[in-house]
């Protein structure tokens, strides 16, 4: 269980809890934490080490990997977009710097260009339905 306060907060797995201040952990990143049944979730990864051992930046594999231990690296994953909203507005009035996954943004990026897109098209399809009904 994961537990967040403006000091830091506290991990705890079976009896056993770990308290961490803020300025303790490396990596505070908003992204897809992992893929389940076609179902992409959505979280923020904490971790108290920056790189892999090999000294290369963390994929979200690796992540989930090295996510083992959970009191080093540990995960907060969101129920629904309330709770994002609620957990994203209490790290920032708290200070904490949350970035987001560069490969995560992409993809969001991505999905939005293309949702504009058939938006576009679907309105494109129905003025052309529309004159061709004025037309008869």
């Amino acid at each position: 269980m994961v537990e967040l306060n403006q000091e830091g907060g506290s991990v705890s797995w079976f009896g056993v809890k770990r308290n961490f201040k803020w300025k303790e952990l490396e990596v505070i990143t908003y992204g897809d934490i992992g893929v389940v049944r076609g179902e992409r979730w959505e979280g923020i990864f904490f971790s108290n080490k920056a790189l892999t051992p090999k000294g290369k930046r963390m994929t979200t594999i690796e992540r989930i990997y090295f996510s083992l231990n959970i009191f080093e690296q540990f995960f907060v994953i969101f129920n629904d977009e309330k709770e994002k909203e609620q957990i994203m507005n209490l790290l920032k009035e708290w200070d904490v710097n949350v970035t987001t996954d560069r490969d995560f943004a992409q993809r969001k990026e991505h999905e939005r260009i293309l949702e504009e897109k058939t938006k576009m098209r679907e309105e494109r399809k129905r003025l052309y339905e529309e004159s061709k009904k004025r037309k008869r």
